[in-house]
């Protein structure tokens, strides 16, 4: 069995026998379900008026309709296809409705005015789309499946023989009768119906197949959609809920790591401060000459060395400034360079310097920028030292 006619399956019958009187009509209603096997009473009650038939009536499940007695007739003939036209005498049959049951050789016909019906099932159209059978009379109690044989109904009784069944009036107001061990009086044809409905075997039906079948459908189809809607709507809202937590998770963590993001970016901007000043730093110490092992001082003490006694040294520029100094201008410094001026008397120590200075490993080579002598004879020079 597919998973939706397990949903539209009926498990629960509300039958409303209707008892027709010379006042108002009584409602005798029986609800009763079916559990596994087991088929029991869920309630037993009778109403004087439809406004007390909502209280107990429920939604969505389906209805069976009876009427019984005053203008309800009831008769015992011969199975014939004429059947009807040979007990409704001298009126149209299209103005009753009518239903039997065949015992053997025996036709129990039960037949009313629509007239008697109508109006009574007009007030219950609040519940007509659940409404899937209607019947009439008292030979409901004549079906042979039901688990016991009922002798007694309201208003009639059974007498079974070798000669088939007959029935007669009460002559008591005993109104007794029992069904599934359950004292119901005049709620035993709503007993019996409901009892039919969820085995199956209705009968007395003033309905056609098709009708009834439809009515069937349609009550399915519908407890289905609902049903379908119902757990639609409640998988859609657990998604919702869900996701509304899942959301508030995921923002929850969101919160954290941008908090997170937040110390992290501090700490990115003080690293980033504290490379600028690393940088700033090692270029400054670059500059200074400090990071080579050839730094000013011992260029300095390399030249003491090696200057000859005839020469005396005026000054000396180490790595001088090669643009004019302006505000806001960086001064652009050759580290490569040192300017040494000075006086001699001999031309040749100057030779001999220069030589002595191209052998020392930090000297590149010794440029003589300007040499000329005075009126003492003496010669003033400059030489630039390159640097590797």
């Amino acid at each position: 069995m597919s998973i939706l006619d397990k949903i539209g399956q009926f498990k629960t019958i509300q039958a409303i026998s209707i008892e027709l009187t010379d006042d108002t009509p009584v409602f005798h209603i029986v609800t009763m379900q079916k559990k596994g096997d087991v088929i029991c009473f869920k309630l037993k009650e009778s109403v004087e008026s439809v406004e007390q038939i909502a209280q107990s009536i429920r939604k969505r499940i389906p209805i069976v309709l009876h009427y019984f007695g005053k203008g309800v007739l009831n008769r015992k003939t011969i199975p014939t296809d004429d059947y009807l036209d040979k007990l409704i005498l001298n009126a149209n049959k299209n103005d009753f409705y009518s239903t039997y049951i065949d015992v053997e050789n025996e036709r129990f016909v039960s037949f009313t005015r629509k007239e008697q019906v109508d109006p009574v099932l007009e007030k219950l159209s609040e519940w007509k789309n659940q409404i899937i059978d209607i019947t009439i009379g008292p030979f409901v109690a004549l079906n042979t499946r039901l688990p016991e044989k009922i002798n007694k109904t309201p208003h009639l009784s059974f007498n079974y023989n070798n000669d088939g069944i007959s029935f007669d009036p009460l002559n008591t107001s005993d109104s007794s009768c029992y069904f599934l061990d359950e004292k119901l009086g005049n709620q035993l044809f709503a007993g019996v119906i409901s009892y039919n409905e969820l085995t199956n075997h209705s009968i007395c039906s003033i309905l056609n197949e098709t009708e009834r079948t439809a009515r069937i459908t349609n009550l399915n189809d519908k407890n289905q959609f609902e049903k379908l809607g119902v757990f639609i709507l409640v998988f859609f809202l657990s998604v919702l809920i869900g996701n509304y937590f899942y959301q508030g998770r995921i923002n929850e963590k969101n919160a954290i790591l941008e908090d997170e993001i937040m110390i992290f970016s501090d700490n990115i901007t003080k690293i980033d401060l504290l490379d600028q000043e690393i940088t700033r730093k090692k270029q400054l110490i670059q500059t200074s000459g400090i990071l080579k092992h050839q730094y000013i001082s011992f260029y300095l003490d390399q030249i003491g060395i090696s200057i000859p006694g005839s020469i005396s040294l005026t000054e000396i520029k180490t790595f001088p400034v090669t643009n004019k100094l302006k505000q806001k201008i960086k001064p652009e410094i050759d580290q490569k360079s040192i300017y040494i001026s000075g006086i001699t008397q001999k031309s040749s120590s100057i030779d001999e310097w220069i030589e002595k200075l191209n052998t020392q490993d930090w000297v590149a080579k010794t440029e003589i920028l300007s040499f000329k002598r005075n009126d003492g004879q003496k010669a003033i020079f400059t030489i630039k030292l390159h640097i590797k």
